[in-house]
């Protein structure tokens, strides 16, 4: 059976930046040039040394991603992939870690509710993971009926690496009836591993962030204790293991937010800030944190820490190496390398070519792809329960996703959710749920289906106009990225300085600030009236709460449930007359104040 490529995007277009020396590098996603530091010419003193291989946030990604630019180039791809750390492993004690959400991306994955990913993490060899807020989204399996956690539970049981997750704990008076308890018994707080005669402890963190990034009914049961609270209880268990080497492995928020030296300390924020303020005596223990979550590559040392995360969907990961030093294993900074996958692209995904199997460069590495690879890609299509190389219509040119502004897809997908309840006054898309771009002409179903690929569905609500102008204020405070809507029209101020309880939540917190422009509102051409109820088609997982909409809805009714987002994006397609013109789809219904 050949194996056909398809090309899938991620989530948004985000910068894989370095730092070097006084001055900040700027790489693309296609064009980096990060150096992969030789191993040591001496093989004895190599074979005494633990590298580390870490990436994150890989997203259930099969296939390349092509460069938006130059067609003829593309980033990462799993063969690709699964060659490069096979590689990396040569002449070294590997431990291999994974900065959490596996899942959600491919629609292959998503036929085998997660399933797919675990084959692929076992083959990769991983000790480790985090679970990441998406690693949530799959709900129950054929593997386990369990209606909030199946799937996990199952890829949990099916796993040959630890599940870690050290601030999740189980309030069992919201447990749904005859829900599994939680936790499972396969997840840990923190694990040790023993590599050659090292002990390295690595302790899982997860984002309290989850409820809102993920559907809050597959979470409604569980507490998620913040971050540095957890670790600075658990530190005096995994100390008293008396472990040579101590990783904090979280999917957690936290990026730079200043330019910084090669290796030096930037400000960071969010929950990553929140762990570097931890009096001395708890952080002097910790000699890395490896992060998921932001799809930022970055690097750092602050106190002594190791920090770093890659971008996203299996386009870069990291390495370093440990070296014993006073009977404890050290971390050798230099050896410090940020891998971009990137290389000539290798086929259309739906093609009739044969997937080339000679060596090329990526990533200024000699690779052949990995023969484990295609064959799990390969069993993965034989079950696929769609045709995912289905014609499904055709654009004119790349039609592009951004989250701070009005954009092209966005606009299709609110158009296709206007089309199922054309009686609705307005449709509303959250931008975090738009996941891929489409750079081809001809579009496949797994394209489309790549867009959206989660298993949200449109409701048809009716709400009054005072909470539809609540949640308007909390898609543009910026904290979650905009609402993508038809029917509608506002306008809002970038990055504005009016703090206010914008969720009612009765707390009022760093991100809340009203930047909408609420005399901009217009649904059909009338200005919004507070006091007037509308109907919204909106996806149910904004319905439920999700993007810090929680309560925002408890006066709003549901008139009608409909299909899932990405059905109705592929029917509006297919039902299209002529090819899809993103210059067609803009039309200002979303504007910055300036």
């Amino acid at each position: 059976m050949r194996f056909l490529w398809i090309k899938i995007l991620a989530c948004t277009s985000l910068c894989l930046t370095l730092f070097a020396c006084n001055k900040k590098v700027a790489e693309t996603e296609t064009k980096p040039e990060p150096e992969l530091v030789a191993a040591s010419d001496e093989t004895s003193q190599a074979e005494e040394e633990v590298k580390i291989i870490f990436w994150n946030d890989f997203h259930a990604t099969l296939f390349e991603i092509p460069d938006k630019e130059d067609t003829t180039m593309a980033i990462g791809g799993l063969p690709w992939f699964m060659a490069a750390v096979e590689a990396e492993k040569e002449g070294y004690l590997p431990l291999i870690l994974d900065g959490g959400d596996q899942f959600q991306g491919s629609s292959l994955i998503g036929d085998s509710k997660g399933m797919g990913m675990v084959d692929i993490m076992n083959s990769l060899g991983i000790d480790a993971t985090v679970i990441g807020n998406h690693d949530f989204d799959y709900g129950a399996s054929p593997q386990n009926p369990d209606p909030t956690r199946g799937a996990l539970y199952a890829a949990m049981k099916a796993s040959n690496y630890a599940w870690l997750a050290a601030n999740i704990s189980h309030d069992k008076n919201l447990a749904k009836e005859g829900a599994l308890p939680w936790p499972p018994p396969e997840l840990k707080p923190y694990t040790i591993i023993e590599k050659g005669p090292y002990r390295i402890a690595v302790i899982g963190l997860s984002t309290t962030d989850t409820p809102v990034t993920t559907l809050r009914e597959h979470v409604i049961d569980l507490v998620f204790e913040p971050a540095d609270q957890a670790l600075s209880r658990i530190m005096p268990s995994v100390v008293a293991e008396n472990p040579d080497y101590i990783i904090v492995l979280g999917h957690l928020t936290g990026t730079p937010q200043n330019e910084y030296e090669k290796l030096g300390c930037p400000k960071f924020d969010g929950e990553l800030a929140s762990i570097l303020a931890l009096p001395q005596e708890t952080k002097k223990h910790i000699n890395a944190i490896f992060l998921g979550h932001s799809h930022r590559s970055f690097a750092a040392v602050c106190d002594g820490i190791l920090i770093a995360e890659n971008t996203a969907s299996g386009r870069s990961y990291t390495t370093v190496t440990l070296k014993p030093e006073n009977k404890k294993l050290s971390t050798q900074v230099d050896s410090l390398s940020q891998k971009f996958l990137t290389h000539k692209a290798v086929g259309s995904g739906c093609s009739d070519e044969p997937f080339p199997l000679e060596a090329i460069d990526v990533g200024g590495m000699k690779l052949k792809p990995s023969q484990s690879a295609l064959s799990i890609i390969e069993k993965l299509d034989a079950n696929a329960k769609t045709a995912r190389c289905e014609v499904i219509g055709c654009a004119k040119a790349p039609i592009i996703r951004n989250k701070t502004t009005e954009c092209p897809i966005g606009n299709l997908v609110a158009e296709a959710m206007m089309k199922v309840y054309p009686k609705a006054d307005l449709a509303i898309q959250n931008s975090g749920g738009l996941r891929s771009d489409i750079l081809k002409n001809t579009l496949h179903r797994e394209d489309v289906e790549a867009i959206m690929p989660f298993e949200n569905y449109i409701y048809l609500i009716e709400m009054p106009g005072a909470d539809l102008l609540s949640i308007l204020k909390v898609a543009t405070s910026g904290k979650h990225g905009l609402f993508q809507v038809a029917g509608l029209r506002y306008i809002f101020e970038i990055d504005c300085n009016n703090p206010e309880d914008i969720n009612k939540d009765g707390k009022l917190e760093d991100w809340e600030h009203n930047c909408l422009k609420e005399r901009s509102l217009f649904v059909a051409k009338k200005r919004l009236n507070p006091k007037k109820k509308y109907k919204v088609a909106i996806n149910n997982f904004l319905f439920d709460g999700g993007d810090s909409l929680s309560g925002l809805f408890d006066r709003s009714k549901i008139i009608d449930k409909g299909p899932l987002i990405k059905t109705a994006l592929i029917d509006y397609i297919q039902k299209s007359k002529t090819c899809i013109d993103a210059d067609t789809l803009l039309d200002d219904r979303v504007m910055i104040a300036h």
